[in-house]
């Protein structure tokens, strides 16, 4: 019984990362009103409904006038999509910080350098032609190692060495004794 408890908790617990991370919250908040009494505030709304407020954004600000004062302020961009490319090679996009915290310091590039066109094509126009005379190198090498293969299994063929040549009997004459002609 006790193990079979241990073997349940040690279930439970396993499962539970896997439950707590079936959900990520996705916040959507409005922008904050004026200040108004020294503060400003918004509505954010999880759009995934996860009910965890814990990783909501700030909701409440402290402010005088237009100037926000709170130092718990989390800049909170949105920017544009990329343009095309402009006539200086750039790309731009604009950013602003739906918090309203006044931190340029933490503000997403604007402006990007374009890769132009024609090099990207090129790349891959080089790059094609590489694998190709690759392929090409490697079909060669293929072939020229077959074609040693061939002549080796030749050479085996048609080559005898002395050692391996077959026997013959030496011609051994005329059985009959030749006669005498000296006498």
């Amino acid at each position: 019984m006790k193990k079979l408890g241990m073997i349940l908790v040690f279930v439970v617990l396993m499962s539970l990362p896997i439950v707590l991370a079936e959900c990520e919250s996705e916040w959507n908040c409005t922008t904050f009103a004026l200040c108004q009494g020294g503060s400003q505030e918004r509505v954010c709304n999880d759009l995934q409904a996860c009910g965890d407020a814990s990783t909501s954004p700030p909701v409440k600000r402290i402010c005088v006038g237009e100037i926000l004062v709170s130092a718990d302020c989390v800049a909170d961009w949105q920017c544009s999509g990329w343009s095309l490319c402009n006539s200086d090679q750039l790309q731009l996009q604009r950013c602003i910080d739906l918090n309203g915290c006044g931190d340029e310091s933490t503000r997403p590039s604007e402006q990007i350098e374009c890769i132009p066109e024609g090099v990207y094509e090129v790349s891959v126009i080089l790059l094609a032609m590489l694998a190709l005379l690759l392929v090409v190198v490697l079909v060669i090498v293929l072939y020229i190692r077959r074609l040693q293969s061939k002549v080796r299994e030749q050479e085996r063929t048609f080559f005898i060495p002395e050692g391996d040549s077959p026997k013959r009997e030496p011609d051994e004459g005329p059985t009959e004794e030749a006669p005498d002609f000296e006498a």
